[in-house]
């Protein structure tokens, strides 16, 4: 069992303590260079199971060194410490191997803890050796590791109550990616740290963290990481006093606290960790080196702290392997369809937990569920002069029967609570024991693609998949796993006594190339023995797809006001306020609200609203409209909030997103491009949590940082760009990062030709799908066309036109490669001279022509090669020059109109 029982007898241990009188001083961090510590030698470490950690305690209650009320207050403070210690072991449950299994299944979030001034060679150590050895490590057992170090970059302006929630709102995101057993390293020195009076300390660090009267932050930190659960994932490293025997008597005062009840608190503190964590405590020896104040201002440098980075090093794998054993970490690496279950499944169990009123809509659905048919829902039906031939999902696709069931669509604004009420009836059809597959669109990274979606649908209707059928599962290839989902339909059709209910909430959110052929893949009807429910926003061209058939048509409603008023007392009673009925009428009548996303947002406004007395005023000031409300919310997040103009920035760039912010790149994307500085965390931390109702993290792995809404992302567009020219600009700073700064090619490519489109920068864009291999090898040509539509001349070049002329390669250039893409392998008379995707060569070939603007002719029957410049004879047909007509695939050739294959630029 890794729980301990506290005890309460500690041994007494004195320790050689340094008198020094002066007040610590606080100050900003320096960003010195790390410079080459002095080599020293050292016995190898072995791992830290093998070290015999610091087991000796302290004891202050024979102490003579502190008077009798500086005793009595620390021991006040660990009293209610005891006391919160024996509640939280009462409620706690030993890890299991079942549970651990269910622990999030690639995030490894370590956060580090300690005093400000005084461990900053510490802190330089492990950013700079042991996190990146350590990430490497993880990398390589499939796992991602976050470092969160707050101490770093604390802005001047932030203030006490800030610089609490904003420490213990990043534990507790460490602590909810592991089961509230965080991977927890604190350092301890000779400071006990600044402790905030009961005003300083704000009433929600009081209620949702337990704040002790007394405690310092660093404390808190040690208490709500580690020490109330005894975290087998926690550990401690306590340097040896001794260092602070030669530090210059003018910097001393950074690394021993000189006020006697934080020496008291320090030195029960020590005792304390010894007994709880008697194997997790570890010394470590350093050395004072030299004073180094190359940064401009003077900064006390270390040595001899190689042991130290290795104890970290040890003791991190050590406990990582025993939460993610490696045949754990394979078995989650090759079921990925298990790994999005469940986070889905996470997703559907919080978000229900909304679920207010709208029990006629509820009732409607499980009618539709059990009899295939919704009396009370409207059943669309297609035109006289509706012609088929015209649809997207074509029914000559499938196989069709007259006892198939019609698509049931819920449809309704972004958030007036399509999600939450379609979460709401997958746990009630999950208590019934029926068999469903259900999509949450957004819930996680992957949820967007229509790949995902489609081989998680499949591997339920298939569950004993053929060989063959492996293949198609494991293509990224739409077209191939439509004609799957075919076979799959057919096959499931022929089991009577299985039934199977698919919701698929979100259609209009997902990632599509080809707007034109989104949902091609969606049969017009199912199988009698299968339900099929799809919502989305108002989006024209999914509403389009879906009404291509026959459908039942269900049209969201908004909610009464007595459901929004309790969703209002809802979810301020989570923070422990309330309005009063005046003003809560007020909230909902006077708004004219109608859905949960206004309600919700509205009394987001009130909660953060400081002064009560002027709540009346602040309500009477609410707009009747969602959208003015929401540009005064912009303006109040970036006027009142915003001193740096972070906030601004996080939602110019999110707006611009092309699916979202990658949040494994954020701190680079809001820093400084050009100089390659990455922005303080802790601003970053102070505006994610200034935004955290307005935006949405996709998945529990956390990747992709995008608004919660789409009105949200509506209002900023709205409020924050005054002209095309001003989102351009936003966009080249997304462009600039992906292209200059990000080291994922995969995900460079991802999002740079969205981007360098969107800035209407065409000569960036030609020179990188030209120029960059990675472009080749991760753009598909297809994407590449259609990317380059905007840069392509779009003059016709048929040849019946005197004044076009074909588009030639010289015979040095046609028998060569690489003239499209350093990457591309292929001849250059084999490749489509435009996007430069393999052609079919033959007779079936279209040969590429310029238009009369772009014909570079040299005379009769002249023109230079495309790639040279060399002038041929296109008249030539025997020796050693003859050349070559280029080739334009059909896709560049838009399937037969003969455009102009040139470039604008």
């Amino acid at each position: 069992m890794y729980r301990k029982i506290y005890q309460s007898c500690l041994t007494c241990d004195k320790r050689k303590k340094h008198e020094i009188e002066t007040e610590p001083e606080i100050e900003e961090p320096s960003q010195a260079q790390e410079a080459e510590p002095e080599k020293q030698k050292e016995t190898p470490v072995p791992p830290t199971d093998k070290i015999k950690p610091l087991t000796h305690a302290y004891a202050i209650e024979e102490d003579n060194d502190f008077e009798e009320s500086v005793k009595n207050e620390v021991q006040r403070l660990w009293r209610d410490v005891e006391k919160q210690c024996q509640d939280s072991n009462s409620e706690l449950q030993p890890l299991t191997e079942d549970t651990k299994t269910d622990i999030d299944w690639n995030i490894i979030r370590v956060f580090v803890s300690s005093t400000f001034t005084d461990f900053f060679n510490e802190r330089e150590v492990l950013v700079k050796k042991v996190f990146p050895e350590l990430r490497e490590w993880c990398q390589g057992r499939g796992l991602k590791l976050v470092e969160c170090d707050l101490r770093w970059g604390i802005p001047k302006d932030t203030s006490t109550a800030e610089t609490i929630l904003v420490c213990l709102d990043e534990l507790e995101r460490c602590r909810k990616t592991n089961k509230n057993l965080p991977f927890f390293i604190n350092l301890v020195g000779e400071r006990y740290g600044w402790i905030p009076s009961l005003k300083e300390t704000p009433e929600e660090a009081k209620e949702k963290y337990q704040w002790v009267e007394g405690a310092s932050i660093t404390f808190m930190e040690v208490l709500y990481g580690a020490y109330r659960e005894a975290n087998p994932n926690a550990a401690f490293f306590m340097r040896n006093s001794s260092v602070c025997n030669d530090i210059p008597q003018a910097h001393i005062s950074r690394f021993i606290d000189a006020e006697p009840v934080a020496k008291c608190h320090l030195k029960m503190l020590r005792s304390k960790l010894c007994t709880r964590f008697p194997n997790q405590v570890f010394p470590y020896n350093c050395s004072f080196k030299q004073i180094n104040n190359t940064s401009g201002r003077e900064q006390i440098e270390l040595s001899g702290l190689d042991t130290f980075a290795d104890l970290v090093l040890n003791f991190l794998k050590n406990a990582i392997e025993k939460t993610y054993p490696v045949s754990n970490i394979a078995e989650t690496e090759v079921d990925a369809n298990k790994q999005e279950q469940d986070l889905q499944w996470m997703f559907v169990l919080d978000k229900s937990k909304e679920f207010i009123g709208r029990q006629t809509d509820l009732q409607n659905l499980q009618e539709y569920i059990e009899s295939g048919q919704a009396t009370q829902v409207e059943k669309t039906v297609l035109d006289e002069d509706h012609n088929p031939d015209s649809n997207v999902r074509r029914q000559a696709d499938w196989e069709v029967e007259d006892s198939d069931v019609s698509l049931l669509v819920l449809e309704g604004p972004s958030g007036w609570g399509k999600t939450t009420l379609l979460c709401k009836l997958i746990i009630d059809t999950v208590k019934t024991g029926s068999n469903i597959f259900y999509h949450i669109v957004g819930s996680t990274p992957t949820s967007i693609q229509v790949d995902c979606l489609l081989k998680r649908l499949l591997q339920t209707l298939l569950p004993e998949p053929t060989d063959d059928q492996k293949i198609v599962l494991n293509s990224d290839s739409i077209e191939d796993l439509q004609s799957l989902l075919k076979e799959a339909l057919v096959s499931y059709r022929k089991k009577k006594d299985q039934k199977l209910i698919v919701i698929i909430d979100g259609a209009s959110e997902l990632d599509t190339s080809d707007i034109y052929k989104h949902l091609f893949w969606l049969p017009p009807s199912f199988p009698n023995n299968i339900r099929c429910i799809v919502s989305t926003d108002l989006h024209p061209p999914t509403t389009a797809r879906l009404y291509e058939y026959p459908t039942y048509k269900m049209t969201l409603q908004s909610m009464s006001p007595e459901d929004l008023s309790t969703l209002a007392v809802r979810y301020l009673a989570q923070f422990n306020k309330r309005l009063d009925p005046t003003q809560l009428n007020k909230v909902i009548m006077n708004t004219k609200a109608d859905n949960p996303l206004w309600v919700m947002l509205m009394t987001e406004e009130l909660r953060v609203f400081g002064d009560f007395r002027l709540m009346d005023s602040k309500i009477d000031n609410f707009p009747d409209n969602m959208s003015d409300f929401l540009s005064q919310v912009i303006d109040r997040l970036t006027h009142e909030d915003d001193e740096n103009e972070i906030i601004k920035k996080v939602l110019c760039l999110t707006a611009c997103s092309k699916h979202g912010l990658p949040l494994d790149h954020i701190l680079k994307i809001l820093g400084n491009i050009q100089s390659k500085e990455e922005l303080a965390p802790m601003y970053w931390a102070k505006a994610r949590r200034a935004l955290k109702p307005y935006l949405r993290v996709s998945g529990h792995s956390e990747n992709l940082l995008a608004f919660a809404h789409q009105p949200v992302l509506t209002a900023v567009r709205n409020h924050l760009f005054a002209d095309r020219m001003e989102a351009a600009q936003w966009h080249t700073t997304l462009a600039d990062f992906y292209q200059f700064w990000c080291e994922d090619a995969r995900t460079k490519c991802y999002h740079l030709p969205y981007h360098l489109e969107s800035a209407m920068l065409q000569a960036r864009l030609l020179d990188f799908l030209q120029q960059d291999p990675d472009s080749y090898f991760y753009i598909f040509p297809f994407q590449r066309s259609s990317f380059l539509k905007n840069v392509r001349c779009n003059m016709i070049a048929s040849e019946n036109i005197p004044s076009t002329a074909p588009i030639m390669l010289c015979h040095m250039c046609a028998t060569a490669t690489r003239g499209w893409n350093p990457a591309c392998n292929w001849t250059n008379k084999s490749c489509c001279v435009v996007c430069g995707g393999l052609t079919n060569m033959g007779p079936g070939a279209t040969p590429a022509r310029a238009c009369s603007r772009h014909a570079d002719s040299k005379g009769p029957g002249k023109v230079t090669c495309v790639l040279c410049n060399f002038i041929v004879d296109i008249n030539l047909k025997t020796g050693p020059l003859v050349p070559t007509y280029g080739q334009i695939c059909n896709t560049c050739n838009n399937f037969g109109h003969n455009l102009c294959a040139r470039f604008n630029v």
